[in-house]
C-alpha cells in the first residue's frame, strides 16, 4: 500500500508494515491498521459487517476492528484497480486463547441479541446452499463423465462422487427432518458465527476478530466446523480434545436437541471434499492441482475413517442419542 495515498486519503501517517493473516497492515501511532480488498458486490455486506463489528464491539467483546473514514467521509478507496476498506485495532493478543470453546461460546451469546441481517444470513438455509453446490458439482461431473479425464484428481472425483453426493442427500435429508421434527430451544437462535472456525483460530500468536470472515446463522455452525477440521488434521489422536472443547463450550452455552441435530447434520455433509473440487474446477495450476490432488486423494483414503468418526461422534461426547432425539443414520451403522 502506498504511503503517500495512505496519508492523503486517511490523514494516516504509515510506519511498519507487515502481513496478518494475508493482509497488509501496519501500524500508526500504536494502532494496528489493516487492509481488507472487497469486491464491488460485496459492498452490502459490508454494511452489515460494520454493524456487527460495532454491536460486539459495545457488547465489550475484545478485538474486534473498527472501519476507518477516509477524509472525504466514505469509507471504501480504490487504489490501482482494487476496492479496499481500512479497519484499525486498538487492541489485540500476541499470544493464543487458552480455552477457545468458553471464548466462543461468550462470543455466540453475546451475539444472539444482533438484529437478523439480510446479505450475510444463512440460517435455516443451509438445505438451499448444500443443494445448489450439489447441483453444480454434479453438472462438473456430468461433464467429465462424456469425456476423457485429465488427469489422475479428475479420475479420481468421477469415481467418488456419487459416494459423496449420497452423503450430500443425507445430510439434507437430516436437516429438513430437523427443521420440521424438533422443537428449538431459547437459545437456539441465529447469532454471529463464522464462515469456518477452525482448531487455529484465535489460537494462533496474533489473535483479533475478523468481522469479514463472520456469517449470521446458528452456532452449531462453529462446532461442527471445528470439529471436522480436528478430525481432518487429527484422525487418531482427535479424541480428547474434541471431548474437552464440547465441555467447556456446554459449561457455557447449553446444547440442544436441536442444537446437536444442526451440528450433525453439517457434519453429515461432506464440505472438505465440496470445497477441495470447487477450488479445482476455479484454479487448475500445476502446482495448485497437485496440492489438491494430494488433498482429494486423503479424503478418499480416510472416507472410512470420517464415516466412523460420524458413527462414534456422540458416544465420544457421552451424549446419549436417544435423550437428545438423534436418530441413527442406518447405513453409518453397516
Amino acid at each position: 500500500m502506498d504511503i503517500d495515498y495512505i496519508h492523503k486519503n486517511y490523514g494516516i501517517q504509515m510506519s511498519e508494515t507487515k502481513t496478518i493473516d494475508n493482509y497488509q497492515c501496519f501500524y500508526s501511532n500504536g494502532l494496528l491498521y489493516i487492509v481488507v480488498p472487497v469486491h464491488e458486490q460485496e459492498q452490502d455486506e459490508i454494511v452489515e459487517r460494520y454493524y456487527m463489528s460495532k454491536y460486539l464491539h459495545k457488547r465489550g467483546e475484545k478485538y474486534i476492528p473498527r472501519y476507518v473514514k477516509r477524509k472525504d467521509g466514505y469509507y471504501i478507496s480504490k487504489w490501482r484497480e482494487q476496492y479496499f476498506l481500512l479497519v484499525k485495532l486498538t487492541s489485540w493478543r500476541n499470544e493464543p486463547y487458552r480455552n477457545t470453546a468458553k471464548k466462543l461460546a461468550y462470543f455466540h451469546m453475546r451475539g444472539s441479541e444482533f438484529p437478523q441481517v439480510n446479505q450475510l444470513s444463512r440460517y435455516g438455509e443451509w438445505n438451499t446452499y448444500w443443494e445448489t453446490r450439489l447441483e453444480q458439482l454434479e453438472n462438473f461431473w456430468r461433464s467429465l463423465v462424456y469425456q476423457k479425464p485429465e488427469n489422475e484428481f479428475e479420475k479420481m472425483f468421477i469415481e467418488s462422487f456419487p459416494y459423496y453426493a449420497g452423503l450430500t442427500e443425507n445430510a439434507i435429508q437430516f436437516y429438513v427432518d430437523t427443521l420440521q421434527d424438533v422443537q428449538p430451544s431459547i437459545q437456539d437462535v441465529g447469532t454471529i458465527t463464522h464462515i469456518r472456525f477452525r482448531p487455529e483460530t484465535w489460537s494462533n500468536h496474533f489473535v483479533w476478530k475478523n468481522p469479514f470472515e463472520w456469517v449470521f446463522d446458528h452456532p452449531s455452525r462453529d462446532l461442527a466446523e471445528w470439529s471436522r477440521h480436528l478430525y481432518l488434521e487429527k484422525p487418531q489422536t482427535y479424541t480428547y480434545q474434541l471431548q474437552l472443547y464440547f465441555q467447556n463450550y456446554q459449561s457455557v452455552y447449553n446444547l440442544s436437541p436441536y442444537f446437536l441435530r444442526l451440528l450433525f447434520s453439517r457434519l453429515l455433509f461432506p464440505l472438505h471434499y465440496f470445497e477441495c473440487m470447487e477450488e479445482y474446477m476455479v484454479n487448475r495450476t500445476n502446482e495448485r492441482s497437485h496440492f489438491l490432488k494430494n488433498k482429494l486423494k486423503y479424503f478418499l483414503e480416510n472416507s472410512e475413517g470420517y464415516e466412523y468418526f460420524l458413527t462414534t461422534f456422540f458416544e465420544k461426547l457421552q451424549i446419549p442419542t436417544r435423550t437428545y432425539q438423534i436418530p441413527p443414520i442406518e447405513w453409518l451403522r453397516k
